[in-house]
């Protein structure tokens, strides 16, 4: 638990920079006066952190197909950088959906684009800020309620102190906390496994390692084409039209200097998203004999990298505390930021058009952007805590981010790209989007899905101890199936924890 406390607290001190918040602006958007390295590595942590754990267990056991998407997150930094950012950064808004009033003259389009994204982020961070108490429950025993209620707190004290200096610095340590960790498990697990080339050998044998499948066949879960395709919206919707970005672009000095910035924060991001797959790739070339999985030692596969840690660095002290520290720190990290971009949006486009609140002056705007901060971050910890009673709000998060994501991306594409469209064209192709997927979604959540099949494991070996020393048992199954489900719905963390029970 110390270790937990340790690992978060740290960011404490830096996000009391810079001493005191004057302004606004320089609450929001720090002035724009924020370093090229911080905002390249807050940027860069973005798109992986989110997936610290489920892209191990992802080539584990179905290969390396999803890594592809790769070049999808690759490709969406030009049109970024050449089409989105010179819009917001020349029109000096603090809200990108600020932008769609300008563009349509239209307060509807603006509204509804900003309610869509705040419904979205609120869901989403319920499910993030439960799942790391699902972790800590199963470990130590503390209730929900205190452990959600700690990292709330942690993130209003951010927020309150720094607030997008602080959001930036909580990506940084968390990237930073992320890279040393993972290179702890590929070198332990590389060594176990007999060398680098070993392991790559061992992956490309056991038909892990395998690129540029272009089928054309959309029955099959993913190849190169549909990797490309799909991932190159999301990343052109989450780096083009989420506020949470658009505040790190407009905190800069220059237009020239963000685009240097996203330019390189290219290798970082290939880096970054890379460093897990190759995690996959060592822990196969450790378990391929003896599948935790078919041998009973996990009950299901996003359970694999915890179990590699409680299998392998059991003798360190502190390491299982790191670890569920840096799940903690990825929480804290995607609720700082997002926390942050919720007060702004929401005194932007909604509060500020308020009668009572016209004309009060900037240290007064800062005051209720703080409030509304508190509020949302109370809010989340409220729902997070509904997650574990009413399993209908992690469908619904699921629900709402895939229905939304669509609609957001193309009213700004619109907006950019097609002068002829009108705010009246924009608000009603909202709408009708918003339907249509919607439906879809709904009906592929009503669709019993008979599952992927995994590739071939082996327990052939498993009598002569792949694993430690140490005797290891599964989670109760009631954690486990909740750990299970929640895994592959979040934004923020993906992941599950096994713990060690006592021997009979």
């Amino acid at each position: 638990m110390s270790s937990i406390a340790r690992h978060m607290t740290l960011q404490l001190p830096l996000s009391h920079y810079p001493r005191k918040t004057v302004t606004k602006s320089s609450y929001v958007v720090m002035a724009r006066r924020f370093k090229t390295l911080l905002i390249h590595d807050g940027a860069g942590s973005q798109p992986t952190d989110s997936k610290y754990l489920w892209f191990p267990s992802e080539l584990v056991y179905y290969g390396s197909a999803m890594w592809e998407t790769l070049y999808g997150i690759i490709l969406a930094f030009p049109i970024v950088c050449w089409v989105f950012v010179p819009v917001y950064y020349r029109l000096h808004t603090n809200s990108v959906y600020e932008y769609l009033q300008m563009r349509f003259g239209s307060r509807w389009v603006r509204r509804m684009a900003a309610a869509t994204f705040l419904l979205r982020q609120v869901l989403n961070l319920s499910v993030t800020v439960y799942t790391p108490t699902v972790a800590l429950h199963a470990v130590l025993a503390l209730p929900h309620w205190a452990s959600a209620a700690a990292l709330t707190i942690v993130g209003i004290v951010f927020n309150l102190l720094g607030g997008l200096a602080a959001a930036i610095r909580a990506d940084v340590i968390q990237t930073l906390t992320m890279i040393l960790v993972s290179g702890a498990f590929i070198i332990q697990a590389t060594i176990t496994a007999g060398g680098p080339q070993q392991v790559v050998s061992d992956n490309i044998e056991g038909g892990r390692l395998k690129f540029f499948q272009f089928t054309g066949d959309p029955t099959v879960r993913v190849d190169t084409l549909s990797a490309i395709i799909g991932q190159l919206f999301m990343s052109v919707s989450i780096y083009g039209c989420q506020q949470t970005f658009v505040q790190r672009y407009c905190s800069m000095s220059s237009e020239a200097r963000v685009r240097k910035t996203l330019f390189a924060n290219v290798p970082a991001v290939a880096v970054l998203f890379s460093l897990s797959w190759v995690v996959g790739m060592t822990l196969y070339a450790m378990y391929k004999y003896c599948d935790p999985l078919s041998s009973g030692k996990i009950a299901a596969p996003d359970e694999v990298l915890p179990f590699y840690v409680q299998d392998q660095f059991g003798f360190l002290p502190g390491m299982l505390g790191l670890f569920l520290g840096s799940l903690f720190n990825g929480a804290l990290s995607f609720l700082v930021s997002n926390v942050n971009s919720l007060s702004t949006v929401t005194w932007e486009d909604f509060v500020s058009f308020a009668p009572a609140f016209k004309g009060i002056s900037d240290k007064q705007q800062l005051t209720v952007i703080k409030i509304i901060g508190v509020i949302y971050a109370l809010i989340i910890m409220c729902l997070s805590l509904c997650v574990g009673i009413v399993g209908g709000v992690v469908e619904g998060s699921q629900l709402v981010t895939s229905a939304t994501s669509g609609a957001l991306l193309g009213v700004f594409i619109l907006a950019a790209l097609c002068p002829v469209a009108n705010g009246k064209g924009a608000l009603w192709g909202m709408i009708g989007s918003h339907i249509v997927t919607t439906w879809m979604a709904a009906c592929r959540l009503l669709y019993v899905d008979k599952g992927v099949a995994m590739l071939p494991m082996s327990t052939e070996q498993c009598p002569n101890a792949t694993l430690s020393t140490l005797t290891h048992q599964a989670l109760p199954v009631e954690v486990n199936k909740t750990l299970a489900h929640l895994a592959p719905l979040l934004q923020s963390i993906n992941m599950t924890h096994p713990i060690p029970t006592e021997s009979p």
